[in-house]
Protein backbone atom coordinates (compact mmCIF):
# COMPACT_ATOMS: atom_id res chain seq x y z
CA UNK A 1 0.00 0.00 0.00
CA UNK A 2 2.51 2.47 0.70
CA UNK A 3 4.40 1.93 -2.75
CA UNK A 4 1.17 2.66 -4.47
CA UNK A 5 0.82 5.67 -2.63
CA UNK A 6 4.26 6.80 -3.23
CA UNK A 7 4.26 5.86 -6.84
CA UNK A 8 1.19 8.26 -7.23
CA UNK A 9 2.22 10.89 -5.28
CA UNK A 10 5.94 10.81 -7.49
CA UNK A 11 3.35 10.75 -11.00
CA UNK A 12 1.19 13.64 -9.48
CA UNK A 13 4.61 15.54 -8.91
CA UNK A 14 5.66 14.51 -12.18
CA UNK A 15 2.76 16.20 -13.72
CA UNK A 16 2.98 19.32 -12.22
CA UNK A 17 6.51 19.63 -13.53
CA UNK A 18 5.61 19.21 -16.68
CA UNK A 19 2.68 21.57 -16.47
CA UNK A 20 4.45 24.62 -14.78
CA UNK A 21 6.93 25.52 -18.36
CA UNK A 22 3.50 25.65 -20.33
CA UNK A 23 1.46 27.21 -17.99
CA UNK A 24 4.35 30.16 -17.37
CA UNK A 25 4.52 31.02 -20.64
CA UNK A 26 0.96 30.96 -21.31
CA UNK A 27 0.66 33.18 -18.29
CA UNK A 28 3.60 35.61 -18.33
CA UNK A 29 4.81 35.89 -21.63
CA UNK A 30 2.84 34.45 -25.12
CA UNK A 31 -1.21 35.98 -24.25
CA UNK A 32 -1.26 36.52 -28.18
CA UNK A 33 -2.84 40.12 -28.62
CA UNK A 34 -2.96 40.81 -24.73
CA UNK A 35 0.48 40.51 -24.83
CA UNK A 36 1.92 43.93 -22.51
CA UNK A 37 4.91 46.17 -24.61
CA UNK A 38 6.93 45.58 -22.02
CA UNK A 39 6.66 41.79 -21.90
CA UNK A 40 7.13 41.39 -25.23
CA UNK A 41 10.36 43.69 -25.85
CA UNK A 42 11.81 41.50 -22.73
CA UNK A 43 10.81 38.34 -24.93
CA UNK A 44 13.77 36.89 -27.65
CA UNK A 45 13.10 37.09 -30.86
CA UNK A 46 11.60 33.44 -31.33
CA UNK A 47 9.12 33.72 -27.82
CA UNK A 48 8.30 37.28 -30.03
CA UNK A 49 7.03 35.32 -32.92
CA UNK A 50 5.58 32.87 -31.63
CA UNK A 51 3.57 35.25 -29.57
CA UNK A 52 2.78 37.17 -32.71
CA UNK A 53 1.64 34.14 -34.14
CA UNK A 54 -0.65 33.37 -31.61
CA UNK A 55 -2.28 37.25 -31.85
CA UNK A 56 -2.69 36.93 -35.46
CA UNK A 57 -4.09 33.55 -35.05
CA UNK A 58 -7.14 34.97 -32.54
CA UNK A 59 -8.40 36.54 -35.56
CA UNK A 60 -9.02 33.20 -37.21
CA UNK A 61 -6.10 33.63 -39.47
CA UNK A 62 -3.34 30.96 -40.10
CA UNK A 63 -0.34 33.37 -40.29
CA UNK A 64 2.27 33.22 -42.65
CA UNK A 65 6.08 33.93 -41.81
CA UNK A 66 5.89 36.83 -43.48
CA UNK A 67 2.61 38.40 -41.85
CA UNK A 68 4.24 37.17 -38.70
CA UNK A 69 7.81 39.04 -39.39
CA UNK A 70 6.12 42.17 -40.57
CA UNK A 71 3.86 42.49 -37.76
CA UNK A 72 6.60 41.54 -35.46
CA UNK A 73 8.16 44.88 -37.09
CA UNK A 74 5.14 46.78 -36.17
CA UNK A 75 4.67 46.18 -32.53
CA UNK A 76 8.41 46.48 -31.85
CA UNK A 77 8.03 49.49 -32.99
CA UNK A 78 4.42 50.73 -31.40
CA UNK A 79 6.48 49.78 -28.63
CA UNK A 80 9.58 51.39 -28.71
CA UNK A 81 7.81 54.96 -29.63
CA UNK A 82 4.07 55.43 -28.56
CA UNK A 83 3.17 52.16 -26.83
CA UNK A 84 4.07 52.23 -22.80
CA UNK A 85 5.10 49.08 -21.26
CA UNK A 86 1.19 48.16 -19.77
CA UNK A 87 -0.33 48.75 -23.54
CA UNK A 88 -1.40 45.58 -24.99
CA UNK A 89 0.69 44.66 -28.52
CA UNK A 90 -3.16 44.09 -30.34
CA UNK A 91 -3.58 48.38 -29.70
CA UNK A 92 -1.57 48.85 -32.84
CA UNK A 93 -4.93 47.91 -34.51
CA UNK A 94 -5.80 51.34 -33.50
Amino acid sequence: MTRRIASSALCAALALVALVPACTGGILGNRGGDTRCGDFLSQDEQAQRETIRTYLSESGEDPVNLQIDTTRVVVIGFCRTLGRDDDPIRRIEG
